[in-house]
């Protein structure tokens, strides 16, 4: 923290004990004097303006505590809005207040931005068309809040310190997760609370949205190692690939297929962007990863109890053709409105382009598809121009899985994932930092030259 910071902290501690205080005075006066129905809505203002105040005295000198345990949430969103949703909004509000978050971090993408407001203002257009204008509204705000939760994620990443603070908070959760669903199928606690019809989802509220969560787990644990060097968590390869396994058994127990196949094309685009760091070694180390993993998966559905109902999953289900015919549907709305039919008008979308499409319009459609190009194509290209430096190993993990969960998003609409838009504001970030950490290489090589 500079000196700059602490004395703005100093400053603010008396302003924030004094509006505390004279909210406090306040709301008991009033207290005393309004039906009980507004008193307890005072009450209701007060504890809100004192967490409020309280947050803004901590991010003062712990900003960075309350990010981690914002992104240690990540995997708790039962209820809706889930717990990240209100820290993350406070924290993005007291992050501009204590000045840890500046726009001036956003500077040097200005289609992207372009794009982003391109795709709200579609919002706006498709709200009007449809008879469901409260429903549409919700939707919109829950976009809009998504998006904002993006750019609290790429605001804050302004340095690989700050990615790894961030992937900390995100392994915790998904560390979390498993724990509380090993704790399930041993019979420590009430398996209905993580298990849905056998199906794993730990404290999601539906297996399909747990089963990618733990993919990028799976990627940055074989990433440390495949590259010990850059290696981002301690400890030695065996308990990695291990814990790598857990994750991967964690996923098949969501009994997603959509999720299984974002984890074999994230593991293949992160593969295709180190072949050229292949070795005997690293391909020895890939084969026994691989050949524990299927042993993991194939003893504990044994032992589970779950081998048929696996197969039994991996077939074509009864609601396939349903989804195939929304898709149909989508496609041939989108073609008939030109501004969509409105926000969550189209049910049972099933996919995050149908959805689009259907519902914003062929504008709405080609602003996001534009939004989610433009950070894929940066991403994996610094994956590629960084392969054998510091940066390059992480970027080719992050958008190895952003690739993966836009594969994913053909048969699931992820449009309103919190992880999904965390996995694009987090390719986004690193995509930045590993380009503006290549700028110093690149003067030097000139200046040898």
């Amino acid at each position: 923290m500079t000196s700059s910071d602490r004395t703005f902290g100093l400053r603010l501690l008396p302003v924030g004990m004094g509006l505390l205080v004279a909210v406090t005075v306040l709301t008991a006066a009033l207290s005393q004097s309004v039906p009980d129905g507004l008193a307890r809505l005072d009450r209701f203002v007060l504890a809100a303006l004192v967490g409020f105040v309280s947050l803004l005295l901590l991010a003062a000198s712990r900003f960075d505590v309350l990010v981690l345990l914002n992104f240690c949430l990540l995997g708790f969103v039962r209820t809706e809005p889930a717990p990240i949703d209100a820290l993350s909004v406070a924290l993005l509000l007291i992050g501009f207040l204590v000045g840890r978050l500046s726009l001036e971090t956003l500077a040097g993408t200005p289609l992207l931005h372009l794009t982003i407001w391109g795709f709200l203002m579609t919002n706006v257009l498709a709200l009007w068309p449809n008879a469901s204008f409260d429903e549409s509204l919700r939707y919109s705000a829950i976009t809009l809040y998504l998006l904002a939760f993006a750019y609290f994620v790429r605001l804050y990443l302004t340095d690989r310190r700050a990615v790894h603070l961030v992937l900390l908070g995100y392994s915790i959760s998904v560390l979390l997760s498993c724990v509380l669903l090993g704790f399930a199928y041993l019979g420590a606690v009430d398996g209905t609370l993580f298990i849905q019809e056998r199906r794993a989802m730990a404290f999601f509220k539906d297996p399909d949205v747990f089963g990618p969560f733990p993919i990028m787990m799976v990627l940055l644990l074989l990433n440390d190692v495949w590259h010990p060097r850059f290696r981002l968590i301690p400890g030695p390869n065996l308990v990695k690939v291990l814990g790598a396994v857990l994750c991967t058994v964690a996923i098949v127990l969501s009994f997603s297929r959509a999720a299984f196949i974002n984890l074999i094309v994230s593991l293949a685009v992160y593969l295709v962007l180190n072949l050229r760091e292949l070795s005997p070694k690293r391909l020895g180390w890939l084969l026994g990863s691989a050949f524990l993993g299927v042993g993991a998966i194939a003893g504990t559905l044994s032992q589970l109890g779950l081998t048929e109902f696996l197969w039994g999953r991996a077939s074509l289900q009864p609601y396939d053709t349903d989804r195939f015919a929304t898709h149909a549907r989508g496609i041939d709305v989108g073609l008939g409105h030109l501004f969509g039919i409105g926000p969550g008008m189209l049910e049972r979308a099933h996919s995050l382009y149908i959805r689009t499409f259907a519902e914003y319009g062929v504008l709405g459609a080609f602003f996001l598809y534009s939004a989610i190009a433009l950070v894929v194509v940066r991403v994996l290209g610094c994956a590629i121009r960084e392969s054998g430096t510091p940066s390059g190993p992480l970027v080719s993990v992050v958008g190895a899985c952003l690739v993966g969960m836009l594969v994913n998003s053909l048969v699931i609409d992820t449009l309103h994932w919190r992880q999904f838009w965390f996995a694009w504001a987090l390719a986004w970030g690193v995509a930045d930092i590993a380009a503006r950490d290549e700028l110093p290489r690149r003067h030097r090589a000139n200046a040898v030259w």
